[in-house]
């Protein structure tokens, strides 16, 4: 089930995306309650030219349909991480705090083993008079 889940939640946000842009784009294509601003800036005439007279209901009922949509994909998309979230920590069974604890502990003490140490008795180039090493 959580395969399933895990797999759905990239084509659902993808869907939501799209849904987020028709929301968007449907928005400003209705017509401003003064006809003027952004509505009527960006179009808001147009739409009515190519849907033909009843255009005001049509953008509305799509700006609700849309917003169902959008609000339902995002409490799916929730309800699908959380589940995911939850999942992945009972298997772990161990506590937030302790694995940090841990992966700190375990990075500390692989950088002290793969850091390099500094050459010992190494004397640095002589310098000429020009300030140029040789």
């Amino acid at each position: 089930m959580a395969f399933l889940i895990s797999i759905s939640i990239p084509v659902l946000t993808t869907i939501l995306v799209l849904v987020s842009v028709f929301l968007v784009l449907i928005i400003l294509m209705q017509r401003a309650s003064s006809n003027a601003g952004m509505g009527a800036t960006l179009g808001g005439g147009a739409a009515e030219s190519a849907l033909g007279a009843d255009t005001g209901n049509v953008l509305s009922r799509g700006t609700i349909y849309g917003a169902i949509i959008f609000f339902f994909l995002t409490f799916a998309l929730y309800l699908g991480n959380l589940y995911v979230y939850k999942h992945s920590a009972k298997a772990d069974q161990s506590n937030p705090l302790e694995m940090i604890a841990e992966e700190k502990a375990q990075q500390t003490g692989t950088e002290s083993a793969t850091t390099e140490k500094p050459a010992e008795n190494v004397t640095p180039p002589e310098k000429t008079q020009e300030g140029e090493n040789k």
